[in-house]
């Protein structure tokens, strides 16, 4: 029985929303909007607000550091911005605690504006599609909501697509692979230094419960992971060799 309107005003109804009206005139401007009663006794918020789109040219220099809507706005739609905003958070997170434990040199900072910056630009013309949905109604507008429609519902038939899709505007696929810390040295070329970890359901020998990659990935520090068949001897090597290094 929660709903929440996202329209743009007819005129006049910014001074209407300005001035705390009552709901019950607001109610009666959303009905004939919609073209039928909408089901809702009262209103908990109404209020005005215009987007923006905005990125800082440079998102960290010397001691200081922007992340957040310090360093860039979206369209509120998608929550694309408090979704960049907390990785900003853990990109530079991870780095000021080592640096300042003395466990990483300071240099590693200069990594987070370049990764960042580079994940930021690629979220762009995801939210210029955005804007689509709140343009006003003009025939080129009107063009663009057809395209806008037709172009989900090509890509609803292609589900790989389709992810592809929604893990750019949740941002569940930020890429650091052009980013300094990226060393790749495998031959491997499906998973490379600078993805996102995949996520992989896993049966956990020890407490013989099942889990996924994500979960054990929870715990603050680093972790070793290992793909394929190894022996126990082996195992052991590279267990002493973690400890001493």
């Amino acid at each position: 029985g929660l709903y929440r309107l996202v329209f743009l005003p007819p005129k006049g109804w910014k001074a209407l929303l300005a001035e705390h009206v009552p709901y019950r005139v607001l109610k009666n401007h959303i009905d004939e909007l919609l073209g039928f009663a909408l089901p809702v006794r009262e209103c908990a918020w109404a209020g005005v607000f215009a987007t923006q789109r905005r990125s800082a040219t440079l998102f960290g220099r010397q001691r200081c550091f922007l992340i957040g809507d310090a360093a860039h706005t979206y369209t509120p739609i998608a929550a694309m911005g408090i979704n960049a905003g907390l990785q900003d958070a853990a990109n530079l997170g991870w780095k000021l605690a080592g640096v300042l434990s003395g466990k990483i040199s300071a240099q590693v900072l200069k990594s987070y504006p370049q990764e960042r910056s580079m994940t930021i630009s690629a979220i762009a013309p995801i939210d210029r599609l955005l804007d689509t949905l709140t343009a006003p109604p003009s025939m080129q507008q009107l063009v663009h909501r057809w395209l806008f429609v037709n172009g989900l519902a090509c890509l609803s038939k292609r589900k790989d697509r389709l992810r592809k899709l929604f893990e750019r505007i949740s941002q569940l696929s930020p890429g650091y692979r052009r980013g300094h810390l990226a060393a790749h040295h495998a031959t491997n070329r499906g998973i490379r230094a600078g993805d996102r970890l995949p996520f992989l359901a896993l049966y956990d020998e020890k407490t013989q419960l099942a889990t996924d990659l994500h979960r054990w990935m929870e715990k603050p520090g680093f972790v070793f992971l290992i793909l394929g068949t190894i022996g126990h001897h082996q195992l052991h090597i590279i267990g002493r060799w973690m400890k001493q290094k």
